[in-house]
């Protein structure tokens, strides 16, 4: 299992113009996430093949303590579906400390519909998500 920084744009950046170009077709990424040197989780990423639409799968969870006591818990799960190097739908859900979110979105004819914790947004059609 690969370490991962906590600030990792860099990384983020390669694996989603990777994405958006068609490049990656294939592979499961999986990350321990450390903060100060101490494992505090998981970031995995898989990508499934099927037809001509790739898929991801974003797992993310942390959980921060001291000694016994949880003090900050978060997990994340993301599916995506890209075809011709474009984002076509994503499907989130979050607990963020005990904050529950979800979110979805589409491609449209009028760009990318966010539907979400902040409303409904249309978005333009050639988005990258930051995961």
């Amino acid at each position: 299992m690969k370490k991962l920084k906590i600030l990792c744009v860099a990384g983020g950046v390669a694996l989603s113009a990777s994405l958006a170009s068609g490049a990656l077709t294939a592979a499961d990424l999986p990350f321990q996430v450390d903060m100060g040197g101490s494992p505090i989780g998981t970031h995995s990423v898989r990508f499934e093949q099927r037809g001509d639409e790739l898929h991801a799968f974003i797992d993310i969870q942390f959980d921060v303590g001291f000694a016994f006591i949880t003090l900050y818990e978060y997990e994340h799960s993301n599916h995506e579906v890209w075809r011709d190097g474009r984002l076509i739908s994503i499907d989130t859900k979050t607990n963020d400390d005990g904050e529950q979110s979800t979110g979805k979105g589409e491609a449209t004819a009028e760009g990318f519909r966010v539907e979400g914790a902040e409303g409904v947004l249309t978005l333009p059609a050639d988005i990258l998500p930051s995961s």
